[in-house]
């Protein structure tokens, strides 16, 4: 059998014989823990997986053999017994670490052929006297680190292909296996640069189209804990923890129309449209109209504008006043804070969650926030925001109740997109408009 190149010095021999076989491991460890490798493509795909298994389980034995041919003094039988029996094990080992892997299942069978890809390659590397991998380039001359050095980011970009598949099952509506494959691409590759995309995609599927908002919040912090300001994902997953559900969409081209209560806009009503801020992409304009009957009130016409930060939605009359914030997160029951308007301080308090009733329709798990002036106890103003739709309904109470005063006529919001949301946020709103159609 023909001797390849290997270097006299000891540490530069081990590498050169060692580290392929040690790295072909790790890519078949890395492919066994992407969900679901299905190609769709049918009886085909069953055969192409097969072939694939006895493929790269006939390259880990040639590599084995090569190293131990060049390592230890044995005979071609003992070597040939060690690389199948080394194969073996290993298959075993791979399927047993799939069955913790979603959408991959342990399988004898598939084991049994990564065991005979294995040993027809040793049949045939001891027949004909000849390894497969003879002319391999040892990994200590400079073609050889490139080539490992290319290894390595080969396989920590593999992260993206799982990623890639998590993307088709949820373009074919398999949602909570995309979940779990998004989630599995995280925990494979924590360090990469594929991670936070994929925790974000995956908190943006659980909380948009799966309306599982715990979980897409716990997902959003562990991005923020694991990867901080990364390249922007720290804004990202506090802003999507805001809008997680999003009870006041800043959605560019959106438009509202308020009416007072008593006759349905009838008397007034206000016209609101939304644009982008020229100076903030993540900060919009609402120009809100008034109207006595049909009849436009030019005068009375105003322009507010709002952006959504520090898990705050702030709202800015001009461009020199100091904001009000308005929304506030955590929206949990009895949360409060305190704000200024119109020079005076008032106290906004959740309240709780309520399903309401207005022209524009019913909503259910509507926000309910107190806003009282301070000092004032007395009387107070309640605004209900529903999820995805935005303020619905303002009323006066007092301790004896409570008085509608302005509630939603109607709404548009197809065709726009949330004000600094980027391209993964504005497809899964998009997706899951078409799904209510």
């Amino acid at each position: 059998m023909s001797e390849p190149a290997i270097s006299k010095n000891k540490a530069n021999r081990w590498l050169g014989l060692w580290i392929p076989p040690l790295l072909w491991c790790g890519v078949i460890f890395y492919f066994s823990g992407i969900p679901d490798l299905s190609t769709g493509w049918g009886m085909w795909d069953l055969v192409f997986r097969k072939a694939a298994h006895a493929a790269e389980f006939g390259i880990l034995a040639a590599l084995l053999w090569r190293a131990l041919e060049h390592t230890f003094s044995w005979t071609l039988s003992r070597i040939f017994w060690v690389c199948v029996s080394f194969s073996i094990l290993y298959a075993a080992s791979d399927e047993w670490h799939q069955g913790f892997i979603p959408g991959r299942v342990p399988s004898a069978w598939d084991a049994g052929i990564d065991a005979l890809g294995a040993l027809l390659v040793c049949r045939w590397q001891r027949r004909w006297g000849m390894n497969l991998f003879a002319k391999l380039s040892p990994f200590y001359t400079r073609p050889g680190r490139v080539a490992l050095a290319l290894s390595f980011l080969g396989v920590l970009g593999c992260g993206r292909l799982g990623f890639f598949k998590a993307e088709r099952l949820e373009k074919a509506g398999r949602f909570e296996e995309a979940l779990r494959a998004y989630v599995a691409v995280a925990d494979q590759v924590p360090s990469g640069a594929i991670a936070p995309k994929a925790l974000y995609a995956a908190g943006r599927l659980a909380g948009r189209t799966l309306q599982d908002y715990e979980l897409a919040r716990g997902l959003f912090q562990r991005l923020i804990d694991q990867h901080g300001d990364r390249k922007g994902w720290g804004d990202k997953a506090e802003r999507a923890i805001f809008n997680t559900p999003n009870y006041f969409p800043l959605v560019v081209n959106g438009q509202w129309e308020e009416g007072d209560s008593d006759t349905g806009g009838r008397n007034a009503k206000i016209r609101i449209v939304c644009r982008v801020a020229d100076d903030d992409p993540a900060a919009v304009l609402m120009t809100h109209n008034f109207y006595a009957g049909d009849k436009f009130q030019k005068n009375l016409s105003i322009r507010k504008r709002y952006k959504k930060e520090k898990l705050e939605l702030r709202e800015y009359l001009n461009d020199k006043s100091a904001p009000t914030v308005i929304l506030k997160y955590p929206f949990e029951k009895g949360s409060r804070w305190t704000s200024r308007r119109d020079g005076r301080n008032f106290i906004f308090t959740v309240d709780g969650m309520a399903a309401v009733k207005v022209r524009a329709g019913e909503f259910r798990d509507c926000l309910v926030v107190r806003e009282q002036m301070e000092g004032i106890t007395g009387s107070w103003q309640l605004n209900y925001y529903a999820p995805g739709v935005g303020h619905v309904l303002t009323t006066l109470a007092t301790s004896g109740g409570e008085r509608r005063n302005t509630e939603l006529l109607s709404y548009n919001l197809s065709g726009g997109h949330e004000a600094g949301e980027d391209k993964l946020g504005r497809s899964a709103r998009v997706f899951k408009e078409k799904e209510k159609q």
